[in-house]
């Protein structure tokens, strides 16, 4: 097995820190949408 360059590796935990954060911002967008639509219903 190969030992990959450190550039290609730090690019390739850069893409997976970017799809961490994206997954985050979806789920607090839509959790925020939720309660938006919680508080509508209730009041």
């Amino acid at each position: 097995m190969k030992r990959k360059k450190p550039s290609e590796m730090s690019m390739q935990e850069l893409l997976k820190a970017q799809k961490t954060t994206n997954i985050v911002i979806v789920f607090l967008v839509s959790a925020s949408l939720l309660l938006f639509f919680i508080i509508l219903f209730l009041f």
